[in-house]
């Protein structure tokens, strides 16, 4: 309980960006999302998803996403932002998603 610590966030940053994936922010899937539909990519596939936060990011900010993990977090016992399948890269279907 209580307040958190002012150092709180910027640990939690260097920890998650050491020894995980960095943070992804509302901004940045913005502009991911903007660079990709520009390119004319829609649809995205988020392989190593985890809990499903970048996807989840990625399809607010307008595109089609499909997450995947070998062992999502929510089959582990921990929490999804996104619906995330249990699939390895090449189990995907990749010929779905041709348009």
């Amino acid at each position: 309980g209580g307040m958190p610590h002012r150092w709180s966030s910027a640990c939690r940053n260097v920890l998650s960006g050491t020894y995980a994936f960095s943070l992804f922010s509302d901004s940045d899937a913005a502009a991911v999302a903007a660079e990709l539909q520009r390119r004319g990519v829609r649809r995205v596939l988020d392989p190593l998803a985890g809990t499903g936060l970048h996807a989840m990011l990625l399809q607010e900010a307008g595109l089609d996403v499909v997450a995947s993990d070998i062992r999502p977090a929510a089959t582990l016992g921990g929490h999804s932002w996104f619906r995330v399948e249990a699939l390895a890269v090449e189990d995907v279907g990749w010929e779905a998603w041709v348009d």
